[in-house]
């Protein structure tokens, strides 16, 4: 037997959904690839192994990877089941 997946929601609902909580969901990946790319060149700096404390713009490249990882991940969370409805 198929089973169909409907969710009745007002465009309001949908904005949220489908926009708002991924774009949000991906800024809060975004800070935390940064935030850790930055204590990373931190530790390395005060140990000793980079002469240099700079942040280039490749660390703000990588970051936009945590942010499509999270968007990805939020986005497409809205396309599963919900599990009171699986049996």
């Amino acid at each position: 037997m198929d089973k169909k997946i409907t969710i009745h929601l007002n465009s309001k609902e949908k904005i949220y959904h489908f926009v708002a909580l991924p774009l949000l969901s991906g800024l809060y990946g975004f800070a935390i690839f940064f935030i850790t790319l930055i204590i990373a060149k931190w530790l390395g700096y005060l140990v000793g192994s980079v002469p240099q404390f700079r942040i280039d713009t490749t660390d703000a490249e990588m970051s936009i990877l945590g942010f499509f990882f999270l968007f990805l991940i939020r986005f497409l969370k809205n396309f599963t089941p919900d599990k009171d409805n699986r049996t």
